[in-house]
């Protein structure tokens, strides 16, 4: 007949299995039990494909958390959403002074441009984690306001980028008329064969070697007359600025001269023309002292005409010379 079984002993297996039991949940949880973990979420438009819970969250690399569930929301409007929840240990981020992760550092960071993007973990596995940055020319965004969690705008991941810009090129392409083009080409190719075969291709080669040996010869030639053409150029030169400075030279000589002859002849003439006006004067006199019916009057009359015509032809010509002195030597013009 068996002992029955000491109830001591059975309390003592029970306390041991709690024990163990606490244990385990402790390493499991990595001494996390109890703690406040902040949680957001995060809404991604395109496929979420290779992302798991538990997924990674990084900040430039450096973990910060992990996706706590991936599940999708169906609105009455036909809607689908696939929000992610993300949770952040906060031992990993050490914040100074008052700062704290709540809603009012977030809100900072996201106007700064915080946003989160699907990254690719292994090309091999093709898991995916997500990535936090700061991205300064991000849209400004206005976060949902029935979301369980405060959220965190996200970005089209890099794949999704290249995927669309893809789709936007093959969709052009399409567009395309590629049979009209495609004709178009065939038709050129022909003629340019046709051209290639042709006779007269190779005529015109001939024409085009003899133009060019003639263009050789021509600048060869102009390259050996072109050096005397210069030299004579050049002697020409020489000689018209020899002549120029002997014409500079002659004309100042002539200007020294012209002025003193100028100033003398301009005296004798004004000497002249006194000796006119007082020799008009002496006939006027005389002629008053002779009756007016004789003869001697009418000659008197006549002669004192002539003084004056005289006198002003004199009085023209020393204007004129005082105006063009040189015309002593050229003449009048």
């Amino acid at each position: 007949m068996s002992k029955p079984v000491s109830a001591t002993a059975i309390g003592a297996f029970v306390m041991g299995a709690l024990a163990l039991l606490v244990v385990g949940v402790l390493l499991l949880t990595r001494g996390e039990f109890g703690k406040d973990r902040p949680r957001y979420v995060l809404y991604f438009d395109g496929s979420v494909a290779g992302l798991d819970i538990g997924a990674p969250v990084q900040f430039r690399g450096v973990s910060i958390g992990k996706v706590v569930t991936v599940q999708i929301d169906m609105h009455g409007n036909h809607r689908l959403d696939i929000p992610v929840v993300i949770e952040f240990q906060p031992e990993q981020v050490h914040l100074h002074g008052d700062a704290s992760l709540g809603a009012g550092l977030l809100r900072q960071l996201i106007a700064e441009g915080l946003r989160a993007k699907l990254v690719t973990q292994s090309m091999i596995t093709g898991k995916l984690a997500i990535e936090l940055n700061l991205y300064p020319d991000a849209s400004p965004v206005t976060p949902r306001a029935d979301t369980p969690y405060p959220e965190i705008p996200t970005l089209p991941s890099d794949f999704a980028e290249v995927t669309a810009t893809i789709r936007s090129l093959t969709r052009k392409l399409n567009a395309l008329p590629l049979d009209a083009y495609a004709a178009s080409i065939s038709r050129i190719l022909r003629r340019v064969e046709d051209l290639t075969n042709s006779s007269e291709l190779d005529g015109i080669a001939k024409e085009i070697r003899r133009a060019v040996a003639n263009l050789d010869r021509l600048l060869e030639s102009a390259a050996k007359n072109i050096d005397p053409a210069l030299r004579e150029l050049r002697v020409a030169s020489e000689k018209t600025s020899m002549v120029m400075q002997t014409i500079d030279s002659t004309v100042k000589h002539v200007d020294a001269q012209v002025e003193p002859l100028s100033g003398k002849a301009q005296q004798a003439l004004a000497s002249l023309d006194a000796t006119l006006r007082s020799g008009r004067q002496a006939m006027r006199t005389l002629q008053a002292t002779v009756a007016e019916d004789s003869p001697l009057s009418a000659d008197l009359g006549y002669t004192l005409r002539e003084i004056a015509e005289a006198a002003k032809s004199l009085r023209t010509l020393t204007d004129y010379l005082s105006e063009h002195p040189e015309a002593i030597l050229s003449g009048r013009r």
